[in-house]
């Protein structure tokens, strides 16, 4: 709470200043956007229903971009290729062993957490450029095994994900899997607002800021960069999971972030929803020409 006199900003105690929904304005405009958002198929079409999911699984994979680069500091141009090893983790465990959904998402994280940590270790003393070019070797390195992996056993035509089932309860339809990638993205924002607010986020903010003052201060840098890097890559394999299944075939994006979290919503819709807004804005002046 804020003392009378004092500006609105300003937080006088630690529970204050963690608060999530710190005021009566935030809460009601929370409030206000979920039940927008639980309302929104119902006013889409089936096409835009789809646009909206692709959002969802844009938001997972910025999310996880935005807490190495925009939190932390670390440059990486490889998000793409840790994108594609979660992406073909579930499609060898789908293909070959015909595996559950939950055992698949998980080790579509877990994989993208283990090839995360294999590339952060050599690249713990790089900085800026030089560690951008690191990510983006892995990059390359990663696309040429899956690239070789799909060419071996699709002969390069790619894989069908049948659709999954939680409960006996298949989600195949485009509404269906609105309303379960959007309390998983909200989970995912939610865990990321978390995270900046404990005392790891905290010391990845302090070493983007500068690392040197950061290691005076007794921070490990080595040690929370690579805890930096291993939630990003294993959001980003298992939010490509989300793209294979509700898609059900694969492609590959990537994703750029910025340190503000709360605009990633936004940002995300329009990079994916620009293409099918603008042949649509097309369409409709072509009509109204005619």
């Amino acid at each position: 709470m804020t003392r009378r006199g004092l500006p609105s900003t300003l937080r006088t105690n630690f529970r204050d200043d963690i608060q999530l929904l710190n005021s009566g304005f935030v809460r009601f405009w929370a409030a206000a956007g979920l039940v927008a958002a639980l309302l929104l198929p119902l006013a889409l079409t089936n096409f835009w229903t789809g646009v909206a999911n692709q959002v969802f699984i844009a938001v997972i994979g910025a999310l996880a971009l935005n807490l190495l680069t925009g939190t932390t500091g670390q440059i990486s141009l490889g998000h793409a290729g840790f994108v594609a090893a979660g992406a073909f983790t579930v499609a060898a465990l789908i293909t070959h062993f015909e595996a559950p959904f939950g055992f698949v998402l998980l080790a579509a994280a877990i994989i993208g957490a283990i090839l995360g940590i294999l590339v952060g270790l050599p690249a713990l003393r790089l900085k800026g450029l030089y560690l951008a070019v690191s990510t983006l070797a892995a990059h390359f390195v990663i696309l040429v095994g899956v690239g070789q992996y799909q060419s071996t056993i699709s002969y390069g035509s790619g894989f069908t994900i049948p659709s999954p089932s939680i409960f006996a309860l298949e989600i195949g339809s485009e509404r269906a899997w609105y309303f379960f990638l959007l309390p998983f993205a909200l989970g995912v924002l939610l865990l990321n607002l978390n995270w900046l607010r404990s005392a790891y986020g905290r010391a990845w903010m302090a070493i983007r800021h500068r690392d040197v003052a950061a290691e005076a201060l007794g921070i490990n840098v080595a040690l929370y960069k690579l805890l930096a890097i291993w939630p990003w890559s294993s959001s980003a394999g298992s939010a490509r999971y989300w793209a294979r299944a509700s898609a059900r075939y694969s492609s590959l994006c990537c994703l750029t972030s910025s340190a503000s979290l709360p605009i990633r919503f936004p940002s995300c819709r329009a990079l994916v929803a620009r293409p099918s807004t603008c042949r649509w804005a097309c369409s409709a002046w072509r009509c109204c020409c005619s």
